[in-house]
């Protein structure tokens, strides 16, 4: 049975083999590329991936919230979109950076256990 490719229709087995064996090769120097790219960055003391564990990112979390439960308590009786609007308007951003929402409020409560 004869292997077909939509792209090349027409080519035979010999040239599919030589299109394979240079998709390899690129690979292989891709992955030689890479890993001499990573190691020159660690060898300039660059830090690569993430140093924290799930177990560090929870009790940061804890931490930006518990920092936040007075600013916050006050308005567990409002709407979570309403919440996010008062954040946003008292300037307070996220454990990011960024703006509030909904989502991120509701977040935020489960994370407080506010009712």
């Amino acid at each position: 049975m004869a292997f077909k490719v939509c792209d090349l229709p027409n080519a035979d087995n010999f040239q599919l083999h030589l299109f394979l064996a240079l998709a390899e090769k690129e690979r292989e120097l891709i992955s030689a590329r890479t890993k001499a790219a990573l190691r020159a960055a660690r060898e300039r003391g660059q830090k690569l991936g993430s140093p924290t564990t799930p177990a560090i990112l929870k009790a940061r979390s804890s931490a930006f919230a518990a920092n936040l439960r007075d600013v916050v308590e006050p308005l567990a009786h409002l709407p979570s979109r309403a919440i996010a609007a008062a954040l946003n308007a008292q300037g307070v951003l996220t454990a990011t950076g960024g703006a509030w929402s909904s989502v991120t409020v509701l977040r935020l409560v489960d994370r407080l256990e506010i009712a």
